[in-house]
């Protein structure tokens, strides 16, 4: 430290010289406020010079001082002799000063400088800053300033009005955990990390909490600022609400992936013809759109209890269910209820879902820790369920709900489409089949009677050969008129055409008249049959005719079935007021297949592989519709090929309270009486030939005309006892040539008997009403067209 040696002059002088070399202006004063000394730099700021102010107090100089801010400041350094400093405004300068007192020996001493500048930047600053805030709290945006730290510098008042609490985060972590979507979290560090490394700007879309414990998105964007070292100092930065844009795009982002997922699966499963490969490629796109470790499509059996599942999709990570059949109440009562009601099952953790707990083993058996169920109900049951898995916890999405909603529904059309489809293709093929095997037995029966016909042309056979190829030409067209029969059955069968004669029937009736019927081919095949009755009345109320062709149908199907030898069981029985007939054999059996569609049309000749038993396999399924004609049901069942058949007729029981019809033979053909003169019509020559042929050897004198007009004018010349008229016959038919022989003097006598193709039931109608006392099928049953001559005769 220097320490001066000098006289007191000499110290003054030096003191002086320091005064003047500071920069900031300086005075003195005594006690009574008189200027002591002032430096040059006071002189220049206050505008007086020393020897104006000398003796003067500051009071007298600067009038202004009086009143102003300085006055008690001044005051309280000089009365307490201590130390004080003031910034403040001197008008009559129009100048800021900045004065520091200290007290001397002999008063105060003051140093000053012009601070106008400063306080003006200052000033400048304040307003800009109070600019800024007025301007951030107008904005709809969150504009907020943070440290590089990530320490809270400002955010404005929206923030506050939007979270309902002031920030006081002192890291963006802290910010994230507290505001921020659980979710989105992750990406807004993960930005903030980038950015902050790269010294580029933050950008991010989040979800922030609001107040109301709402979240809404926001879009987010930052800037660093740098210091001169080129380090982040500061982020400036905003968060405007984007809540409504994102959600629209959001949703739109959402429906174009729906609907391309849409397309992707049509496109999928058009094509494929198989139910079972369309559930597994559909479980399979799915199962990648949605990153699921399981997806599995079952469908539900007829009381929804089971749940069957064909095929499956997995990633890898879990085990396939191909092929299994699950109950559904396995796996919870309440889980259980919710699918048969129809409402989606979401379970994001089986371990926290109350309802699934108690079944946990059984959800851990097949790996399932989260599952995702679809029911799809059609009439009011559940028909199938579409399950998508997961071995971990997983919170399924709306998004992932209504992907796996549009799968259930479109897998299902598309296997119901493969199904129906595939039917069709099964249809067909049985009617070409159908067509095949008809073909088959027309051309068996008409080889026998064209090589008889030709046969007979020859002229040269004695009586016994003639005797015998009659016989033959017999037995084939009675072949075809069976084979006739049963296909005009079965289409007035299926068109609701047949008109049951019910009346009380017991069934052990019914079932003599059937063995009696099967009895030749039984006996033909060297079978064995066994019957057991039941003791009870098994009494029904029923078409005999037809409840006899439903036994007889049965047991002719199981003596074709069977090799020769075997052993066909029909049994009897009583069982829920409902009588039972079931017929079994050891015969060739069936496939599961055949026995589901056994009684349809069509279905035959897959049974064996040859055509060695015959028939157009309509038997069956005339037997079907005829039982529910009867209100009753037929079902069959096989262990397999080569284990036989049993098939088991219900019809409802009747109470015994009705007489019941014996069984008995049709009434004997009357003996044939005088001959006849008969007129035959028909426009088919040979047929109306052979016919008349066979009348005349019976003794009768026969007319034969092939035109309706020319049968009006023969009938007006001659007497007839009887007229048998075709139906379709051209110009005028049979009906119609029946109502005008009537209607003649000549013939209204005459007995008028049609033979016709024509068999339904309207059929006759129409013929009774035209004016014919009896209509029979062709080719006609010669027995009983013999019986109604003979009775014409008679009468």
């Amino acid at each position: 430290m220097y320490v001066s040696n000098g006289t007191p002059q000499q110290l003054a002088d030096e003191a002086a010289a320091i005064l003047e070399s500071i920069s900031d202006g300086f005075f003195s004063v005594n006690a009574d406020w008189q200027f002591v000394y002032l430096n040059q730099r006071a002189e220049r700021l206050l505008g007086v010079m020393r020897h104006e102010a000398a003796g003067k107090s500051i009071w007298e100089m600067f009038p202004g001082l009086a009143g102003s801010t300085f006055e008690p400041v001044y005051r309280e350094a000089m009365r307490e002799h201590a130390t004080a400093e003031v910034t403040a405004y001197y008008p009559e300068h129009h100048k800021w000063y900045e004065v520091r007192i200290a007290p001397t020996a002999a008063g105060l001493s003051f140093y000053f400088r012009d601070v106008s500048a400063q306080v003006a930047t200052q000033q400048a600053l304040r307003e800009s800053e109070r600019n800024f805030r007025l301007m951030a709290d107008s904005v709809p945006q969150i504009i907020w300033i943070v440290m590089a730290s990530g320490e809270a510098v400002y955010f404005n008042r929206q923030w506050d009005d939007y979270t309902g609490v002031p920030i006081a985060s002192s890291t963006p972590a802290d910010v994230a955990n507290q505001f921020v979507h659980p979710d989105d979290q992750g990406i807004t560090m993960t930005a903030w990390a980038q950015a902050y490394e790269h010294h580029h700007a933050f950008h991010v879309e989040h979800r922030i909490r609001s107040k109301t414990g709402e979240y809404r998105w926001f879009l987010v964007r930052a800037e660093p600022f740098l210091n001169g070292e080129g380090r982040i100092e500061r982020w400036f930065g905003t968060s405007t609400d984007i809540h409504e844009e994102k959600t629209v795009k959001m949703a739109l982002e959402v429906a174009e992936r729906r609907h391309a997922f849409q397309l992707a699966l049509a496109d999928r499963i058009r094509p494929l013809l198989d139910p079972e490969e369309v559930t597994a490629v559909a479980c399979e796109l799915l199962g990648v759109r949605l990153g699921a470790r399981r997806v599995a499509y079952a469908e539900a059996d007829d009381s929804g209890a089971t749940l069957s599942l064909k095929r499956d999709w997995t990633d890898g990570s879990m085990a396939s269910l191909a092929g299994m059949s699950l109950t559904l109440d396995d796996f919870g009562v309440a889980v259980v209820q919710i699918l048969r009601a129809g409402r989606n099952l979401v379970i994001d953790d089986v371990l926290r879902e109350s309802a699934a707990l108690p079944h946990i083993a059984n959800y851990s058996a097949l790996g399932i820790r989260a599952v995702l169920a679809i029911p799809l109900m059609k009439d009011g049951r559940l028909r199938a369920v579409l399950s998508v898995h997961d071995d971990a916890v997983h919170h399924w999405t709306d998004e992932q709900l209504a992907m796996a909603e549009d799968m259930v529904d479109r897998t299902w059309f598309a296997v119901d489409s493969a199904r129906a489809q595939a039917g069709l293709r099964d249809a067909d093929r049985r009617k070409d089949e159908f067509l095949a095997m008809l073909a088959h037995e027309l051309r068996n029966p008409l080889a026998p009677i064209g090589a008889a016909a030709q046969l007979l042309s020859m002229g040269r056979l004695d009586e016994g050969r003639v005797r015998h190829t009659s016989q033959i030409i017999g037995r084939q067209v009675a072949h075809m008129t069976h084979l006739i029969d049963d296909l005009l059955d079965v289409s007035r069968v299926t068109r609701g055409l047949v008109e049951l004669d019910n009346e009380p029937l017991d069934m052990r009736h019914v079932v003599q008249d059937a063995i009696e019927q099967v009895a030749p081919l039984i006996q033909a095949r060297r079978h064995r049959l066994q019957t057991f009755m039941a003791p009870d009345t098994t009494r029904v109320m029923g078409d005999k005719k037809r409840l006899v062709q439903v036994v007889t149908n049965i047991l002719n199907n199981a003596a074709k079935y069977t090799p020769e030898g075997g052993t066909i069981t029909l049994r009897s029985g009583i069982r829920n007021e409902r009588v039972t007939i079931e017929i079994a054999d050891d015969g060739i059996g069936m496939t599961p297949d055949l026995t589901a569609h056994v009684f349809e049309l069509f279905a035959q000749a897959e049974r064996s592989s040859d055509r060695s038993a015959g028939g157009l396999g309509l038997g069956l399924a005339l037997v079907r519709s005829l039982v529910e004609l009867h209100g009753g049901s037929v079902s069959c069942d096989s262990a397999g090929p080569g284990q036989g058949s049993r098939f088991c007729v219900s019809l409802p029981r009747l109470a015994d309270t009705a007489p019941v019809r014996s069984s008995g033979g049709a009434a004997a053909a009357a003996p044939a009486g005088q001959a006849l003169h008969l007129l035959v019509v028909d426009d088919n020559a040979d047929a109306a030939a052979m016919l008349a042929l066979v009348l005349e050897s019976l003794g009768h004198r026969v007319g034969v005309e092939h035109d309706s007009h020319a049968a009006l004018a023969r009938a007006r010349q001659e007497r007839f006892d009887a007229c048998i008229l075709d139906i379709g016959l051209p110009d005028m038919d049979g009906n119609e040539l029946a109502q005008r022989l009537r209607a003649q003097p000549e013939s209204r006598d005459a007995v008028l008997i049609a033979i016709t193709g024509y068999g339904h039931e309207s059929d006759r109608r129409q013929s009774l009403a035209a004016g014919f006392a009896h209509h029979l099928v062709k080719p006609a049953d010669m027995d009983q067209l013999t019986a109604i001559l003979a009775q014409v005769a008679r009468s």
